[in-house]
């Protein structure tokens, strides 16, 4: 079974609702880098061309890559019977803010076209703030992992 699978079936609402929000940031990434190496131009060369924007989808890419590692990290640890509440938490954290940063940057990247009603950058915009939201706000979750680091480090 690959990676998501597992995660889907550990049965934890943070890591669940986590992973089924996760691909929309690939795909909202995919599209507008896309979009941007292919379309849209400015100054007469692609947009995609430009070293700052090459810079700032690259850093859009690792986040990415950095929260899925989270998001696998905590399903790894319930699967093994490990304490995996911290990672769910630090996950579901880190994952949804990705998913703002990564979907309003792709809004930028695209520029009009990314804000149209009928685009997918917006729809994931939009998309994106529930997993800010959905099963505990990150205030929630940032509590969640201050508590347990407390429980860890007081003596």
């Amino acid at each position: 079974m690959g990676e998501r699978g597992r995660v889907r079936q550990c049965g934890h609402p943070f890591l669940s609702q986590r992973s089924s929000i996760r691909p929309t940031d690939q795909l909202t990434n995919d599209y507008s880098n896309s979009y941007v190496w292919n379309d849209r131009k400015q100054f007469g060369q692609l947009v995609g061309a430009f070293q700052g924007m090459q810079h700032q989808m690259a850093q859009a890419y690792t986040e990415i890559s950095a929260a899925r590692a989270l998001v696998y990290n905590a399903a790894r640890k319930k699967e093994a019977g490990e304490d995996f509440v911290r990672d769910a938490a630090m996950a579901k954290l880190y994952a949804s803010q990705v998913a703002g940063r990564v979907s309003g940057s792709a809004i930028e990247w695209m520029g009009g076209m990314g804000f149209v009603r009928e685009g997918i950058a917006e729809k994931m915009w939009r998309d994106s703030k529930i997993g800010a939201i959905y099963e505990g706000t990150s205030n929630i979750q940032l509590q969640t992992i201050a508590k347990l680091l407390q429980k860890e480090y007081t003596k």
